[in-house]
């Protein structure tokens, strides 16, 4: 019996050691299965960013498509920016919140003051030239995390800049070549291009400017979008944006004087909603629903589209950048030239040559750099 009860013992002996060996080895296991988890999860986050990114620079390219069409009907740019980012904002200032509507006013006026440089450098200087030296803000994104924040210069990125610039490049050749043999005739010829010559340069350096105003929105909301939400202050952004955009249209309309007399209105707003407002907001509303109502459902259709573009495109972005580093992001930006040569080609007879393609493979091949070196950074930590 005595045999037996010490055969008990040391059975249940044995039970206790293998459980409480088991129970180490799983507490010991879980961290670790707690780890992969979170890598896993973060790195989907990451992949899903990076998703919204490429999405918004597909927003912008559809969004160029729209405006151009909505040119082709008379309306001035600031009235086009005005109305599609106020009916976005009508929808977004519910979900804007008074935590999010202080940063949301710096960063907003840093991107109108990059959007307004790039605008004016069009008046001076071609489409293709204004493209390339705004696509300059990817080189700058890095100087810019480095003299603000003391963030290191990585390597990485810089090669991924390099690439992405000389896609531009080659995406907008032809547009600089083409400026450039027409000065070299005019002076074979004997005309005087010096006044030309200094519009463009000026045209130049305000498109550096909107490269410099871009890349600093750009790092700044890297910094600021992880401390909201992302509705909130994507919809701060797009408020402020639209106060900054109406502004811009009443000082347009009230130095160009091209805005449409209250008599030609096809179907005029009733007085209660104009009661109050200054001459110069009056003719610009009136000139909004006149060109609109030319321009028929078409017209209508496109502009709210467009507010729909900018709510997607201002969510995505601030969704992206509260996850992917400021330097990534300006990478993945320049990817905006090839989905508008891509809608060009395909929406407005546009030409897509095969030295735009390489160019925009070699930004393809930056971005695919920038996103396996970085790949490389997290699965080191």
């Amino acid at each position: 019996m005595r045999c037996c009860e010490d055969a008990a013992e040391g059975a249940v002996e044995l039970e206790t050691t293998e459980e409480s060996s088991t129970g180490s080895r799983s507490a010991t296991q879980q961290p670790a299965q707690e780890s992969h988890l979170t890598r896993g999860r973060s790195s989907s986050q990451l992949a899903l960013a990076r998703m919204a990114l490429v999405g918004t620079t597909i927003v912008w390219a559809a969004n160029n498509i729209l405006v151009k069409k909505l040119y082709a009907l008379g309306l001035q740019p600031g009235l086009v920016t005005a109305a599609r980012f106020s009916l976005s904002a009508l929808v977004l200032s519910p979900f804007a919140t008074w935590r999010a509507l202080g940063p949301a006013l710096s960063l907003s006026l840093t991107s109108f003051a990059g959007n307004a440089s790039l605008a004016l450098s069009l008046r001076f200087t071609t489409a293709g030239r204004a493209s390339f030296f705004a696509a300059m803000s990817v080189a700058v994104t890095p100087f810019l995390e480095f003299l603000l924040y003391g963030k290191p210069l990585r390597p990485a990125f810089l090669i991924a800049s390099v690439l992405c610039v000389t896609g531009v490049f080659f995406m907008s050749r032809e547009s600089l070549m083409a400026v450039r043999m027409e000065h070299l005739n005019a002076i074979s010829v004997g005309n005087r291009t010096d006044l030309r010559l200094w519009a463009m340069v000026r045209g130049d350096v305000l498109a550096l400017l909107a490269a410099f105003w871009f890349a600093l929105y750009t790092v700044r909301l890297s910094r600021e979008a992880p401390k909201h939400r992302t509705e909130a202050l994507s919809s701060s952004l797009r408020v402020w944006t639209a106060c900054l955009a109406t502004i811009w249209a009443s000082i347009e309309s009230w130095m160009t004087g091209r805005a449409a007399p209250v008599a030609e209105t096809v179907a005029p707003s009733p007085p209660t909603m104009l009661h109050g407002l200054s001459t110069t907001f009056q003719q610009m509303l009136t000139s909004l629903v006149t060109r609109l109502n030319r321009g028929g459902v078409a017209a209508y259709a496109g502009l709210g589209l467009l507010a729909v573009l900018v709510i997607v495109g201002a969510y995505c972005q601030v969704y992206g950048q509260q996850r992917v580093s400021s330097e990534e992001a300006a990478v993945l930006y320049t990817l905006n030239p090839i989905w508008a040569g891509i809608a060009g080609y395909l929406f407005l007879a546009e030409t897509f040559t095969l030295e735009q393609a390489f160019g925009g493979v070699c930004i393809l091949l930056g971005c695919i750099y920038a996103r396996h070196q970085q790949q490389r950074r997290v699965s080191t930590k």
